[in-house]
């Protein structure tokens, strides 16, 4: 954008961003309310007609065009490339959750699987992002995508898929479709989704880290029931093991996950104790470590919490 263009408002996309303008607008004319109205040049009213005609628009028709596209089965770059398209056009649209229950309901969702397969990794990753965007808060296209059995994809791309991108998507899509949905929960250990869900903590790749470590202490505190699950999977030995490793940004997200596993559960803090898992020692020298700076007062807070919880009893028993 030019210089000359600075102050131009920003072009509303949607009626959302239509309404908005508005109200922008009105904010400004009421702190302006002294100054004498001037009359709307030919060029504001041009600009206002285009905005109004560009949303004129058939949702529905756009949305079977871009599944038609998506239906396509060659993987060549030219259609994977329209593929990608279609996708980012589908996007624009679903996060209204009305047109994304149109998009169920005209059966887009026939189409998310094959698209989950797609060779090309962007295709792969556009359609866990446009999955993710589909079921956030949505019931009904949460029950669309339990129907169209698109867990056990999304489980599979965050266990195997060679793009960090299309994993990071994927688990982004599953956090969006089992938080809040027990039966999407239920599908998700069907498929084994927790232990994928532990390797992605010990991953490399910090998004994956931070992710899948959110979305535990989300589960913990949303379904406390699945705490005894995980610590029979030995989450807790190895949420210990992670956050003793050179310390990083991560490691507020893997801490904050310990103590929501071992909130209110009795077992935990007493695996927490272990001697050979030198948990005291490792919160002690992490907080000493941390302490003086602020842009880790969150995980400080964690960790002295998780200290109290686990290690204040021992302390008044030694007394």
């Amino acid at each position: 954008m030019s210089e000359n263009n600075t102050n131009e408002p920003r072009e509303p996309r949607n009626m959302q961003g239509l309404l908005r303008f508005a109200l922008q607008q009105a904010d400004s004319s009421e702190s302006t309310a002294s100054a004498p109205l001037q009359p709307i040049n030919n060029e504001r009213i041009q600009w206002f007609n285009q905005v109004l005609s560009s949303m004129s628009v058939n949702v529905a028709e756009i949305m079977r065009k871009s599944i038609e596209t998506l239906t396509k089965t060659d993987e060549s770059d030219e259609t994977s490339a329209e593929k990608i398209e279609a996708l980012e056009q589908l996007m624009d649209w679903v996060d209204n959750m009305d047109f994304a229950n149109d998009f169920y309901r005209i059966g887009g969702f026939s189409v998310l699987r094959p698209c989950l397969r797609s060779q090309n990794d962007s295709v792969r990753s556009k359609t866990a992002e446009l999955i993710a965007e589909l079921v956030q808060n949505n019931p009904l296209c949460q029950e669309g995508a339990i129907e169209s059995n698109l867990i056990e994809d999304l489980v599979d791309l965050l266990d195997k898929d060679k793009c960090d991108t299309v994993k990071v998507k994927a688990l982004y899509s599953l956090s969006s479709l089992v938080r809040g949905q027990p039966a999407a929960q239920k599908e998700f250990s069907d498929h084994d989704g927790f232990s994928v869900l532990l390797r992605s903590m010990q991953s490399e790749v910090e998004k994956l880290k931070v992710k899948a470590a959110f979305l535990v202490s989300a589960l913990c505190v949303e379904q406390p029931v699945l705490k005894d699950l995980l610590f029979k999977m030995g989450f807790v030995e190895q949420l210990v093991g992670l956050i003793q490793r050179e310390h990083d940004l991560t490691h507020e997200h893997l801490i904050g996950a310990l103590l929501a596993l071992v909130n209110d559960n009795d077992e935990a803090v007493r695996e927490c104790t272990r001697p050979e898992l030198n948990l005291k020692e490792a919160l002690a020298q992490r907080i000493d470590l941390i302490k003086e700076k602020d842009e880790f007062k969150e995980e400080l807070e964690y960790c002295q919490k998780l200290l109290d919880l686990c290690f204040s009893s021992n302390e008044q028993e030694d007394r």
